[in-house]
């Protein structure tokens, strides 16, 4: 199991650590600007292929074998057709109802489309990888984007955002083929019956994932609506410079720490011990990062983003403050899917994407300078991501 995950988790980061290490030349090649361009259009494309195949994804891991050919080619029916339709009314709609500032999206229908259809297969790919027990097959699929964007993006296409797109695209196909070559057609009824028995991923699943997938998206949206797009260039690339590694370390902790809590429950045993070390843990590294952007931070940041790029200390940590609130709570939702106690999970993501919408919302009607909108930002994070970490660790606490 320990050797299964190791490949699964290199496979996880091997697409992330490929980009993070091409960022000096993306950097150099392309401006902040065209980096905001990108960052709405991949937040975007974010949203809407994850939840294209209405979490059907989910259903291809658990499903009996013999409803496993018509949950896939279901699953890939709605890929194509909420991508599709998705993309060209966001590409109609967005520019006309929030600004010049989502006119990215006309200008790209095609891409977006191409992205969000190659995006929603490649889950299906890894779902079906995962459940055949191909974990080198999975590990491949996602570490192959990240090498064919930089590739794309560097060597072939003419700008960021069709570099994104035609790396989801090629992958997307690679994935179709594994697809094709793993499942057997079913029939049209049968399909048809399949999407009435896994009615409740779509119409209960899907819009719980649809909010949590918005709610992260939305400060780039916000940023967006009321800055230029070189800021929002400027943010998502400290965001993704910083947050990158932290997130990735943020993750194996993660995983060990859901092993660890599931066992003692099992054993009926109290995890609190292995939580507050983790936490600990999690900490430090964050108080490192904060001490290290404090000290060095400017001069590394122009030593990986060269000339043109916002450095200044303050701008740092405000995109930092983020980033650690994730990295040191987001890992202990596992002790409320190894207690049980879910509910609080769902409490809690109605709560933060109403109050962070509200809050974003405010911001950007005050017309505040972007540091300012950005520590507000960082406030709210704060204080929510302190309400969950103090439901988790009453949680545990209580457990006996």
């Amino acid at each position: 199991m320990f050797k299964k995950g190791i490949i699964i988790g290199i496979g996880m980061s091997a697409g992330t650590l490929i980009q993070l290490i091409a960022t000096p030349w993306l950097a150099r090649q392309y401006s902040p600007q065209e980096f905001g361009n990108l960052a709405i259009f991949m937040a975007v494309m974010a949203v809407l292929s994850n939840s294209s195949c209405l979490r059907h994804d989910a259903a291809i891991l658990v499903v009996q074998d013999s409803r496993v050919n018509p949950t896939v080619w279901l699953a890939f029916i709605y890929v194509i057709f909420f991508s599709f339709f998705g993309g060209i009314s966001i590409s109609m709609i967005a520019p006309n109802l929030l600004g010049v500032g989502y006119s990215v999206f006309k200008e790209n229908t095609y891409l977006l489309v191409l992205g969000a259809i190659g995006s929603g297969t490649v889950l299906l790919a890894c779902a079906l990888s995962m459940r055949r027990e191909e974990y080198v097959v999975n590990a491949l699929i996602r570490a192959t984007q990240g090498l064919a964007y930089v590739v794309f993006t560097l060597y072939i296409a003419t700008g960021l955002i069709e570099g994104w797109s035609y790396a989801w695209g090629i992958i997307g196909i690679l994935s179709a083929i594994y697809l094709i070559l793993n499942t057997q057609t079913s029939s049209f009824a049968t399909i048809i019956k399949q999407a009435i028995n896994l009615k409740e991923y779509s119409l209960i699943l899907t819009p719980t994932f649809l909010l949590d997938s918005i709610a992260l998206a939305l400060p780039i949206f916000f940023l967006n609506y009321s800055y230029t797009a070189s800021e929002v260039g400027n943010y998502s690339q400290i965001n993704k410079l910083i947050g990158g590694p932290l997130l990735l370390v943020s993750a194996v902790i993660g995983q060990i720490l859901i092993e660890k809590t599931g066992k003692y429950y099992r054993n009926n045993q109290s995890s609190y011990n292995i939580f507050k070390n983790s936490i600990f843990i999690l900490i430090a590294i964050s108080s490192f990062a904060i001490v290290t952007i404090i000290l060095f931070g400017s001069y590394l940041v122009d030593l990986v983003l060269g000339n043109g790029w916002r450095s200044d200390t303050l701008f740092l940590l405000l995109v930092l403050i983020p980033i650690i609130c994730k990295i040191i709570v987001s890992p202990v939702t596992c002790v409320f899917l190894t207690h049980q106690k879910t509910k609080y999970v769902s409490t809690w993501q109605i709560l933060y994407i109403i109050i962070i919408f509200v809050v974003l919302f405010v911001a950007t009607k005050l017309n505040i300078k972007l540091e300012l909108f950005l520590g507000i930002y960082a406030l709210t994070e704060v204080l929510m991501y302190s309400l969950y970490y103090y439901w988790a660790q009453k949680v545990v606490k209580n457990y006996k």
